[in-house]
C-alpha cells in the first residue's frame, strides 16, 4: 500500500465540502416547509423531509466510505466516486418534485457508488484483490453491478423476509385490514 499525502487528499475534502453545502441547502428545505411556509401541504413538507432525510440516512456511509477509500485505496477515484455522488444527490428534490413519490432513479446510483466504493476498499485490504481489474478499470461498470446485485438482493431475500414478517410477526389488526380494503 503506497503512503497517501495530505495534497492528494484535497480534492476528497473538496467533495466533503460541496456534500456540506449541499446538505445545508436540503436542511434549509425541510426545516423551511415545516416551519416557515404558511399552510405548506402535507405532500410539500414530506417532500422536503425526505430530501433531507434521505440525505441524512446515506451521509454517513457515503462520508466514511469515501473517505476510506481515499485513505487505503485512490484518493484520486474516491474524489471521483464521491462527485458523481454529489452530483446525483442533487437531482433528489427535483425528481420527487417531479414524481411526487421516491426517486428511486437518484437512491440506486448512490446505493450503488457506496458499494462499489465499500467493496473495492474490503477486497483491497482484507485480500489484496483489485476489484478494478475484474471490470477493466471502469468504476462505471462496477457500480452498475453493485446497483443489480443490491437490486437482487432485494427482491430475492429484503421483500419476501418483509411479506414473511408481515405474515408472521406483525400483521395488521383487523380493523388495520378493513381500512386498508376500504371497509368501515
Amino acid at each position: 500500500m503506497s503512503e497517501v499525502t495530505i495534497e492528494a487528499l484535497q480534492p476528497v475534502m473538496l467533495v466533503t465540502c460541496a456534500w456540506y453545502a449541499v446538505s445545508a441547502v436540503f436542511l434549509q428545505l425541510a426545516g423551511s416547509g415545516n416551519n416557515l411556509i404558511k399552510d405548506a401541504t402535507p405532500l410539500h413538507k414530506k417532500w422536503g423531509d425526505r430530501t433531507f432525510g434521505n440525505l441524512v440516512e446515506q451521509s454517513t456511509p457515503f462520508l466514511i466510505g469515501m473517505w476510506g477509500h481515499a485513505v487505503f485505496v485512490s484518493p484520486p477515484k474516491a474524489a471521483a466516486l464521491g462527485t458523481a455522488w454529489v452530483v446525483i444527490r442533487l437531482f433528489y428534490p427535483v425528481v420527487w418534485a417531479a414524481t411526487k413519490e421516491m426517486p428511486v432513479a437518484i437512491t440506486m446510483p448512490n446505493y450503488a457508488i457506496l458499494i462499489w466504493m465499500y467493496a473495492v476498499t474490503a477486497a483491497q485490504l482484507s485480500c489484496g484483490i483489485d476489484l478494478r481489474s475484474w471490470v477493466g478499470g471502469f468504476d462505471t461498470i462496477g457500480c452498475i453491478l453493485c446497483g443489480a446485485l443490491f437490486m437482487a438482493l432485494f427482491f430475492a431475500v429484503t421483500l419476501p423476509t418483509q411479506r414473511l414478517m408481515q405474515q408472521r410477526v406483525f400483521p395488521p389488526a383487523p380493523e388495520e385490514s378493513a381500512a386498508l380494503l376500504g371497509r368501515k
